[in-house]
C-alpha cells in the first residue's frame, strides 16, 4: 500500500527505512521535507515576482512570508 505516495517518496522512505527509523519516523521525515520544498519553491516565486516589480526586500523575508502563507 503507497499511501497515495509519489515514486520519489517511496524511494525516501525507502531511504529512511535502511537508516534504521521506523515507518513512523520516516513518514514525518518525509512531511518535514516536504514542507520545506513547498516553502523552497514559494520563496523562489516570490523573489521572482518583487524583482519583477522592483520591491525591495531579501530572501530571508522571501523565506518567511512563504512559510507564512504556507500555515
Amino acid at each position: 500500500n503507497s499511501e497515495g505516495f509519489n515514486l520519489d517518496q517511496i524511494f525516501r522512505l525507502k531511504e529512511f527505512h535502511e537508516q534504521g527509523l521506523s515507518l513512523y519516523e520516516a513518514k514525518n521525515n518525509l512531511g518535514q521535507m516536504d514542507k520545506v520544498q513547498a516553502t523552497e519553491k514559494l520563496a523562489y516565486e516570490l523573489y521572482q515576482e518583487r524583482l519583477k516589480n522592483g520591491l525591495a526586500g531579501d530572501h530571508e523575508g522571501d523565506w518567511f512570508e512563504a512559510q507564512e502563507r504556507l500555515q
